[in-house]
């Protein structure tokens, strides 16, 4: 190129311009334009001298930057890490050979990188996504590293954790795609939890745990050990066990033959004796292991505790209970009984109150032995003791007094009417069916009443009487009860509240309450139960406890049933008209109502009547009634539900259900009884809790709701929420109340969830 220049140079220099023939005035014209294209070209091929020398110090540099990528490129496909560019839709476009452990290649490339994550992670994985292709070109990145989940394509159902930076890629000034880095930390996450349960075992273990250097001194306890010897952690660590806990109870040999079991197997159990901080010696049963390194070198030992002394307390609880308790029903036995009257007697007030002996008889129980053995008629009185039991006040005494007889010390109990409704109460429950070993019997019974002072002012006197009065239910033909010295036997101890109860209905002295059902997610009235209740003018508020079983006896339940289902009915539709939607009414439905034939007709009239929908009538059905006549009740059951109304089994788990006839019934909801929730305990560590948890997971097999009845503490309420039970009924979220009371109920949480206050 500088050879051509310089003959360009010379030819304009050597060369003067011609001009046109003819045509001599515009040869300076010409030479002059002659000589600028000389000179243009001069420049142009400087110019082109100026890239050529540029071109070749681009090629000089391109050299080392090609190096440095291939260089990166090679770091890359060497790293542990999985490096993945993804495009703006998150599809693969590049990965590298350690992105093998999530799968192959060919899988990987063109993929979605949302489909290699867990569900729970994707979430996460979109925002860094959308953080990275919207980050300003230039901007920093700030080095957090967050964890996602990934799920590989095999083995089936593991899975990786990885630490991921998500860095933005830069096309011609903009950002076209995002490249991933994946660090494995599955490891390490794994060994970290596990160093967390190990932790949290050591923390909440119930047994003492200590742990030692090879000198035996303490280096760590923890909160059980605490709890039992009374010493804190600053007092134990640093300090020998012998020297805080040594008993004085083991010789020299003891500790010896300890030691020496220690050193030849690395271990030693038994039983021993230590003083806790208080001075107070105690049993414990002890196992100390010894730890050893990588090398097989013992570095510390680990002692394991319990303590014994709580077993000792109750081996003498057991043998005094053994002493007072009868071992077949485990109700207090004649001894216990006696006991207990005797402190009734002592009490001062005593005189004021008063109370009632009453001796229970089993009529006809020796034929039961004869006829079936003696097995039968143990399950009979078991079965006898659990309807009793059910069936007196808490602050009552039921014993047995050996035999087929029983007795009862009815506190605060004088007046004929509650004797009467009591006993009728009593009768009531053991005249029903019994399913003992396959057979269905019917066990009816013979009581005496004896009321303090008026039938004697001790012991002796007053069983007497109760004795003398029962005897006289005997004469009278059995299935009664007798009051001492008052009337003499009683043909039927029912009549005087039977004669009242015929007048109820027709004098308006029956009415319903309706207990509300709650949501245990938001405290949402959902449902209500209706209640039926008896103001008597003189007796005052009979409970139904008490004139349901005079009902049933009588033949009036069914009256007195349909009178219920009409006005239940009716109440939830006054409530619509008020703008009060309670989604379900339930109604009781007693056995003598369910075998009526016309009970599909009569529940079909009541929801005519009232032009509610039937899915809002729920009939409850207790369980233990039912299950008598299964065959029959099961087709009435499926005719009602046939109707479109619910079908609920009441008292849920105090009757003889099997998941056999269960699965024969047609049923929406099954109602837990209270029998259950009166025994949990905070820490939902007792049978009940284990049995409230078995339940409702029936319940959820079974494709059925559950309802927990006679939830009383927030205790309860907490352990039952966390067992996943939805629907709860009891006192803690509200007693039986007036239609009224349910309106405003229903219209104060309507507007706390309208204000916000209530969260889903």
């Amino acid at each position: 190129m500088i050879a051509s220049l310089a003959s360009a140079r010379q030819f304009m220099s050597a060369a003067p311009p011609m001009p046109p023939a003819g045509d001599s005035s515009r040869e300076p014209e010409l030479n002059a334009q002659l000589f600028r294209y000389a000179e243009d070209l001069q420049q142009m091929l400087e110019r082109q001298i100026e890239l050529e020398a540029d071109y070749k110090d681009l090629l000089k540099a391109s050299i080392p930057l090609a190096e440095s990528r291939n260089q990166l490129n090679g770091l890359i496909d060497r790293s542990p890490d999985m490096h993945i560019v993804t495009d703006s839709e998150g599809r693969v476009l590049r990965c590298n050979p350690a992105t093998a452990m999530l799968g192959r290649t060919e899988e990987i490339i063109g993929s979605l990188l949302r489909h290699w994550l867990s569900p729970t992670h994707l979430e996460q994985y979109e925002a860094l996504q959308r953080r990275a292709l919207l980050a300003a070109p230039g901007e920093a990145e700030d080095g957090t590293l967050h964890e996602l989940k990934l799920c590989p394509g095999a083995p089936p159902g593991t899975s990786l954790i990885v630490a991921v930076q998500a860095l933005p890629v830069l096309h011609e000034g903009k950002i076209s795609s995002v490249h991933w880095i994946m660090h494995d930390v599955t490891r390490q996450r794994e060994a970290q939890f596990a160093s967390q349960i190990s932790s949290a075992v050591f923390r909440s273990a119930a047994e003492g745990v200590v742990i030692t250097d090879i000198n035996g001194n303490i280096l760590s306890v923890n909160p059980s050990f605490c709890r039992i010897t009374g010493y804190s952690a600053s007092e134990a660590i640093g300090r020998k066990p012998g020297e805080l806990l040594a008993s004085g109870v083991h010789d020299e040999a003891f500790y010896a033959a300890f030691w020496q079991s220690l050193r030849e197997t690395g271990n030693w159990q038994g039983e021993i004796y230590n003083r806790r901080k208080s001075g107070e010696v105690y049993p414990e049963w002890l196992t100390v292991s010894a730890v050893r390194n990588e090398d097989g070198a013992v570095e510390s030992f680990i002692a394991v505790f319990a303590d014994l002394s709580h077993i000792f307390d109750e081996t003498q609880q057991r043998v005094a209970y053994l002493a007072h308790h009868d071992m077949l029903t485990t109700l207090p036995n004649r001894l216990l009984f006696h006991e207990r009257l005797q402190e009734v007697l002592a009490q001062e007030d005593s005189a004021d109150n008063g109370f009632t002996v009453i001796l229970l008889d089993l009529d006809r129980f020796k034929q039961v032995n004869v006829a079936f053995g003696p097995h039968v008629g143990d399950g009979v009185l078991q079965e006898v003791a659990r309807r009793l039991l059910a069936t007196v006040h808490k602050v009552d005494t039921l014993a047995r007094f050996g035999g087929n007889e029983f007795a009862i010390i009815a506190s605060g109990m004088t007046g004929e009417a509650d004797i009467g409704c009591f006993c009728a109460k009593l009768l009531g429950a053991l005249r029903q069916p019994m399913a003992i070993d396959g057979r269905e019997l019917f066990i009816c019974s013979s009581l005496g009443c004896a009321t303090y002072p008026a039938h004697g002012h001790d012991e002796g006197a007053l069983l007497k009487s109760a004795a003398a009065a029962m005897y006289h239910a005997k004469t009278a033909g059995g299935n009664t009860y007798s009051l001492h010295d008052v009337r003499g036997a009683v043909d039927d101890g029912t009549l005087p509240m039977e004669t009242e109860l015929r007048r109820a209905l027709e004098r308006g002295q029956l009415r319903l309450e309706y207990q509300p059902q709650v949501a245990t997610r938001n405290g949402a009235l959902v449902g209500v139960e209706a209640l039926l209740r008896w103001q008597h003018p003189h007796f005052g508020e009979v409970s139904p406890e008490q004139f349901i079983p005079v009902a049933e006896a009588a033949g009036l339940i069914g009256s007195i049933g349909e009178w219920v289902l009409h006005s239940a009915c009716r109440q939830l539709a006054a409530w619509d008209d008020q703008g009060v939607s309670i989604a379900s009414m339930g109604v009781n439905l007693s056995p003598r109502q369910l075998r009526d034939p016309a009970i599909v007709d009569k529940v079909r009239a009541a929801l005519t009547a009232s032009g509610i929908a039937a899915a809002r009538l729920e009939l409850e059905v207790t369980e233990s009634e039912m299950l008598f006549q299964l065959d029959a009740d099961r087709y009435k059951l499926a005719a009602l539900r046939d109707l479109g109304v619910k079908i609920a089994i009441d008292d849920f788990g105090s009757g003889y259900s099997s998941l056999g006839r269960l699965l024969q019934l047609k049923i929406d909801r099954l109602k837990l009884d209270r029998c259950f929730v009166l025994e949990l305990e905070p820490q939902g560590d007792t049978r009940a809790g284990a049995i409230t948890a078995a339940i409702l997971s029936l319940g959820e097999a079974l494709g059925v709701e559950l309802v927990v009845e006679g939830v009383e503490t927030e205790a309860q309420f907490e352990l039952l929420s966390r067992q996943g039970f939805q629907v709860i009924q009891g006192y803690l979220t509200g007693r039986p109340m007036s239609p009224a009371a349910v309106a405003q109920r229903f219209t104060e949480f309507a507007g706390r969830s309208e204000a916000g206050c209530v969260h889903g």
